[in-house]
């Protein structure tokens, strides 16, 4: 069966399960406040999408994009800790508490994230912003008029260091089907909270252009 029609015929059942879990997880696994219940525990049954916007975080709206757009056979729910570890990294990026998903990047991925939803990253200089394996949603940093938000308000949305202030703007043309990647959110890091969403690829799949903003 087509994977949308799935999603119809399940969402009521969904969002039961969702909430049933979080009212029970939110207590005593989330200690971090900002984690919505999308994020708080894998959908049962499979697969689920968030309510109509403006009813959930936009994460929520965004993490549902990628489920439609990829192959439910190649999802993977991970708890944030143990993605962490998986990356090796030095400091952790995702909540440890909530999930963040694994899936392979689709041509239907690719049509889906352009527009406002295009991926995008940000560096201190055209480079830097070019490349690197952390992308964000353009959405999410930009004010409601479409404007870009200031380099400090992206910084504490994606927890970047202080010596990191963006001043350059990559936007990624398409990301190379086939392509693992992870989504999820960004925990609070360097003094800074977080709160955002964060995709993570390899370097080298992601073709994207850089300018100053």
């Amino acid at each position: 069966m087509h994977i949308a029609s799935r999603v119809r015929s399940s969402r009521t059942a969904a969002f039961t399960a969702i909430a049933v879990v979080a009212l029970v997880l939110l207590s005593s696994r989330i200690a971090w406040a900002g984690v919505p219940n999308c994020f708080v525990a894998p959908p049962d049954p499979w697969p689920a999408v968030s309510p109509a916007p403006g009813r959930e975080p936009i994460a929520c709206a965004l993490l549902s994009k990628v489920l439609l757009a990829s192959d439910e056979t190649q999802i993977a729910w991970i708890p944030g800790a143990a993605l962490n570890k998986t990356l090796e990294l030095s400091t952790d990026a995702f909540p440890d508490a909530a999930y963040a998903i694994r899936f392979i990047v689709t041509p239907e991925f690719n049509a889906a994230f352009g527009g406002a939803d295009s991926l995008v990253r940000f560096g201190s200089n055209d480079f830097d912003a070019r490349i690197g394996s952390w992308w964000t949603v353009l959405e999410t940093v930009t004010d409601p008029a479409g404007h870009l938000k200031d380099g400090p308000s992206i910084a504490a949305e994606l927890a970047l260091p202080a010596t990191s202030v963006p001043k350059f703007e990559a936007a990624a043309s398409a990301v190379r089907v086939g392509t693992a990647g992870y989504f999820g959110l960004v925990a609070p890091a360097f003094s800074q909270p977080g709160g955002g969403v964060q995709f993570w690829f390899p370097a080298e799949p992601v073709r994207s252009t850089a300018a100053p903003f």
